[in-house]
């Protein structure tokens, strides 16, 4: 079995992936900023975008790791985040405002 090689979008995602982790750091984001009650574990962070995936094709690719778009959230508030368009955005816009009171 052989190893695919890696693809012009996985690049792409590679290098949005690095720049999301340097602001991460930067902002020191390393627990859950969702919290969401009954839900958030103590798990490492995954990063979870405002909006799904198509609705950034074809926009500014610095959407991608524009700190207002994307959130550092544990796997399980990440898949319940996954379920609701609404409940996304009233998470993110709760931690943008925490963000902003930092």
């Amino acid at each position: 079995m052989s190893i695919r090689k890696i693809g012009k979008q996985g690049i792409i995602n590679q290098a949005i992936n690095k720049k999301i982790d340097k602001m991460f750091t930067d902002m020191d984001i390393r627990y859950c900023e969702a919290k969401l009650q009954g839900i958030c574990t103590v798990q490492p962070i995954t990063r979870t975008h405002r909006h799904k995936r198509d609705w950034y094709k074809g926009k500014v690719i610095k959407l991608l790791y524009d700190s207002s778009q994307v959130a550092g959230v544990c796997l399980a508030c990440h898949m319940e985040l996954e379920k609701s368009a609404e409940l996304t955005e009233k998470v993110f816009d709760e931690i943008m405002e925490r963000r902003l009171e930092r």
